[in-house]
């Protein structure tokens, strides 16, 4: 059963983000699907926050509310996110000890939010993930990975390895600051809920989201709600919310690129395998390079990894 009191529904998730004027988070869906089934979703996730002391009746910031909100915020602006089955991280620019971590309680639905050490996360992730504690085998010492040719491949294409299954995603976002002279490139994004910080982006979702729900917009009780909020965050100091157009304008002009690695690693018969799904490749690796992954992506700390490639 789930605790109310540190899980959050995605609408409730959405007003906190709305504090820093974010329309999207990394791996909820996509906001607009609620905003247009109407205003009663957001009142009751006001009512919630509410209850769980986040706002005030009069819809201001609690302390605790703006620890929370400030954890998202990070959450939102990491230039990278590791997703590990339902577990989602990201990484505070000033923070090195420390990642958030966005637990998908119920399947875009339930979340949890929580700011945790890298070594506390590392010593959690060993405890679920019995992979992470093989026993690799001497001849592992020898290899980082070895394709599998294709008749073994099909056979493991057809293989269920259940809970032993991590499937392990990477996102890398790189940001161009741009002189006058250059124009934005349009990127395709494999990010479905990735920031839109450049200038066309911002434009186009801005016209989806008038065209889409204009009318229910207007008609919404949180909006007061999240004027509320963003006049606390102002007087917090964590957000400029009354920047004019000309300030907006002036801000430096920003291209994003992504970049995108999916691994899927699982065990059989005392074998470890790392599966890259977009380019349908099958591997054998070892142990020591899986972890190695692992470490350099979560960005632990660690020394025995490295000295085994």
């Amino acid at each position: 059963m789930m605790d109310k009191e540190d899980t959050f529904h995605v609408t409730e998730l959405f007003l906190l983000a709305a504090a820093f004027e974010a329309d999207n988070l990394f791996g909820l869906p996509d906001k607009r699907k609620f905003q247009l089934q109407g205003s009663n979703l957001f009142d009751e996730a006001n009512k919630a926050l509410i209850e769980k002391e986040i706002l005030t009746p009069e819809g201001k910031i609690t302390k605790g509310g703006a620890y929370v909100i400030r954890s998202l915020e990070f959450y939102y602006f990491s230039e990278k996110f590791v997703r590990i089955n339902n577990l989602m991280f990201g990484f505070p620019r000033k923070e090195e000890q420390e990642v958030i971590v966005l637990v998908e309680v119920e399947e875009q639905t339930y979340y949890r939010l929580y700011v945790m050490s890298k070594m506390l996360v590392l010593k959690l992730l060993m405890e679920r993930f019995p992979l992470m504690t093989r026993e690799p085998a001497d001849e592992e010492k020898d290899f980082l990975t070895k394709e599998i040719p294709y008749p073994i491949a099909r056979e493991l294409s057809e293989f269920e390895p259940g809970a032993n299954l991590m499937n392990v995603e990477i996102f890398h976002i790189e940001e161009h600051v741009l002189n006058e002279s250059e124009d934005i490139v349009s990127h395709p994004s494999i990010f479905r809920e990735a920031r839109k910080e450049d200038e066309k982006s911002e434009m186009e979702t801005n016209v989806e989201l008038k065209q889409a729900g204009e009318k229910v917009l207007k008609e919404e009780a949180q909006v007061e709600s999240t004027n509320n909020v963003n006049g606390e965050l102002n007087n917090l100091g964590v957000n400029d919310a009354e920047k004019t157009l000309d300030e907006q304008i002036k801000q430096p002009r920003v291209e994003l690129s992504y970049q995108y690695d999916q691994w899927l690693v699982f065990s059989k018969d005392d074998k470890l395998y790392m599966v890259d799904p977009y380019e349908d490749k099958y591997y054998q690796a070892s142990q020591y390079w899986f972890l190695k992954v692992l470490f350099d992506e979560l960005e632990f700390p660690y020394k025995e990894v490295t000295s085994h490639g």
